[in-house]
């Protein structure tokens, strides 16, 4: 039976982790791996929020490709 992975999630409760984690997604964007995931965990909604618009304005800022093969998985904290 083949062991099952486990995924590493990064977990982002400041303004300061929301940085870096936007910079994991432009890093991640750019590169040339062919599974590009990403997981994040977040205390609030209203954090990630934040996270999602922060993300999108820096990609459109730093002109980043359309990403199709990308995924982005957010775990919000049971409000």
């Amino acid at each position: 039976m083949a062991k099952k992975k486990k995924k590493k999630i990064i977990k982002v409760s400041s303004e300061g982790d929301i940085e870096i984690a936007v910079k994991k997604v432009i890093d991640l964007a750019l590169s040339d791996e062919v599974k590009k995931t990403i997981n994040f965990w977040f205390p609030t909604g209203r954090l990630s929020a934040i996270f999602l618009d922060n993300c999108h304005e820096e990609m459109m800022f730093k002109d980043v490709p359309m990403q199709t093969d990308m995924n982005i998985n957010i775990y919000v904290e049971k409000e």
